[in-house]
């Protein structure tokens, strides 16, 4: 199978045209012609990649084993490294929004005592 031919037949499985994947992917029509019909010279960089495998709902790993850069072994591999690393950065992303939240909540701690509202236990009454 080529990568011409997999982007074809999710094309179809999903009822979707070159154009609309074209659009969702942001790639020009015509570059995604030459993908679909494998006329294109060079492989996508990894960023035109990734987004067509996000509109095409499969992981960039499929679309890299399609265009015989990874057999299917590589593939497995390279999803699981994927699902770890998806899971690294909504932990990491976790952490700065918590950070974010305790940052807010100092400031507010801040704003609410230079006016002369008592803060405690999350409730706030003015100070008398």
């Amino acid at each position: 199978m080529t990568l011409g031919s997999f982007i074809q037949q999710r094309l179809i499985e999903m009822g979707m045209n070159q154009s609309t994947l074209a659009i969702e992917a942001d790639i020009h029509p015509s570059v995604m012609s030459l993908l679909v019909r494998d006329k294109r010279a060079t492989f996508p960089d990894a960023v035109s990649l990734r987004r067509i495998a996000a509109a095409l709902q499969v992981s960039s790993a499929q679309l890299l084993i399609a265009a015989g850069y990874l057999d299917e072994a590589d593939g497995e591999r390279a999803d699981s490294l994927h699902d770890v690393a998806v899971v690294y950065d909504v932990e990491r992303r976790l952490a700065a929004a918590e950070r974010d939240i305790q940052v807010a909540r100092e400031r507010l701690r801040g704003l609410r005592s230079d006016r002369g509202v008592v803060v405690t236990d999350g409730s706030s009454r003015a100070a008398r």
